[in-house]
């Protein structure tokens, strides 16, 4: 399967990278410019720099995939945006993780925010 991952040079991203590599999946990270890139050493994937807040970004990032995987921060509102860009370029199937903060250290708007997301 071809898997975009959103978030992939993270703590938690780079062990979802890591997994899904182990078990022969083509895999594309979108990063930022500034990502630390040191947890996806030694991996075989493709990487491409992109803004997931910038819908030609998404689009260009996941074209001919057929998964995405986003691990990155919801709070911004951006997940509406990330839906319709993978419509357009095809991509068939979303998985979304979060972190526990939302039940625990976020004020009441971010709270919302994600839990719409």
């Amino acid at each position: 399967m071809k898997v975009l991952v959103l978030g992939g040079a993270g703590f938690t991203g780079s062990r979802v990278v890591r997994a899904l590599v182990k078990g022969g999946h083509s895999v594309r990270c979108m990063i930022r410019e500034t990502s630390d890139l040191s947890r996806l050493k030694g991996l075989e994937l493709e990487k491409v720099t992109g803004d997931a807040s910038n819908t030609d970004s998404v689009i260009s990032a996941g074209t001919g995939i057929e998964t995405a995987v986003v691990l990155i921060s919801l709070g911004s509102g951006i997940t509406s945006n990330l839906l319709k860009s993978f419509q357009k370029c095809g991509i068939q199937r979303c998985l979304f993780f979060s972190t526990t903060s939302i039940f625990q250290t976020l004020s009441e708007d971010d709270r919302r925010t994600r839990l719409q997301a």
